[in-house]
């Protein structure tokens, strides 16, 4: 079974010896061979817990000297106790439980049992342990005679015979805390059960506050963040709208400006005058549209000006006329392609 307790012997060379094949799970228990142990039966007068322990006193007044593990239960009927008392001296913290108990029960009736050393006597009433004697060998008639004489049972004649030693199987069934009650029962007082609760409640207090710290602590580094991304999120959505502004200009100008290049007519036309004495002195634009007032004296001739710009493919369509004194009035068409030419305007004007 998986529950099935380890009953471990201490052996002669002080080392640890498995009794039966126990479970996965199950709990080590120290067997205290029969012959280190002492039983003793005592006469209740009620099941209280007073009266525990008052059989307990008087066990611990009446056993060896050598004796300081006791383990004390009751009979279903709670008018009698059992006590067995041993020395657990050489006996770690585990559980620890006489050779006797270990056994498998009997039901009713005497039995000689085979003990790790030594044989012992039993006597046994519906299941309840009442007389246990252990000898060393195998007693004589005389001594098991007067053993069933003590035990607290009115026996048959055949029940004097002096019966064969049997050997009896571990008990791998064993409760976990049947044998230990009386020391449960102080364990869990109303005072203890209250110290237990407050000692829980302050754990799980302890537990909440520090997740309630973590989960606050969590909470703020989120809304740290929160705001950061926020704040990230504003500055490219202005970089977007100024980009979009910026686009919407392009667009603006690209549906409504000429297409020649203003600066490339004005480097034309700067070229066209190059050395000479004139001034700009009005610049109208309307579509493709450019007329263009020039005051001063030109030393070239107006057919000779006509055929400059329209040489410089900057212009089409152009038309020179001295409408007064010292006053060139140019209208011309914007050139749908004009030249790629990065040269600078290099003509002097005034």
């Amino acid at each position: 079974m998986l529950f099935t307790p380890k009953l471990i012997a201490i052996s002669k060379d002080d080392e640890n010896r498995v009794l039966n094949k126990s479970g996965i799970l199950g709990q080590r228990i120290k067997v205290i061979p029969r012959a280190n142990c002492a039983f003793r039966r005592y006469r209740l007068k009620g099941g209280g817990k007073l009266n525990m322990q008052a059989v307990l006193l008087r066990a611990s007044n009446e056993a060896h000297s050598d004796h300081d593990k006791f383990k004390i239960f009751k009979d279903p009927d709670s008018k009698n106790a059992t006590v067995w008392s041993y020395n657990s001296k050489n006996i770690s913290r585990i559980r620890s439980l006489p050779e006797t108990l270990c056994l498998k029960p009997h039901s009713s009736g005497s039995r000689l049992v085979k003990c790790m050393s030594g044989l012992e006597g039993q006597v046994w009433d519906n299941g309840v342990l009442v007389a246990s004697r252990w000898w060393h060998d195998n007693p004589s008639v005389e001594e098991w005679t007067s053993f069933i004489r003590v035990a607290p049972l009115d026996f048959e004649a055949d029940a004097f015979k002096r019966p064969a030693p049997e050997v009896v199987d571990y008990n791998n069934n064993l409760p976990l805390i049947s044998f230990d009650k009386y020391k449960l029962e102080d364990i869990v007082t109303p005072k203890r059960i209250s110290e237990f609760a407050f000692i829980a409640a302050l754990f799980v207090l302890s537990f909440t506050s520090t997740k309630y710290f973590h989960y606050s602590t969590k909470l703020s580094n989120i809304e740290s963040q929160k705001t950061e991304i926020s704040t990230e999120a504003n500055i490219i959505l202005s970089k977007r709208r100024k980009t979009l502004a910026n686009i919407s200009r392009i667009q603006k100008y690209k549906d409504t400006a000429p297409r020649r290049s203003l600066i490339a007519t004005l480097r034309d036309l700067a070229n066209t005058f190059q050395g000479q004495d004139v001034t700009i002195r009005d610049l109208n634009v309307k579509g493709d549209e450019i007329e263009i007032r020039v005051l001063g004296e030109s030393s070239t001739r107006i057919p000779e000006l006509v055929a400059e710009l329209e040489k410089a493919n900057s212009v089409t369509d152009v038309s020179i006329t001295n409408d007064r004194r010292n006053s060139l009035l140019i209208k011309a068409l914007l050139a749908n392609d004009p030249p790629n030419d990065d040269n600078s305007i290099s003509a002097s004007t005034q």
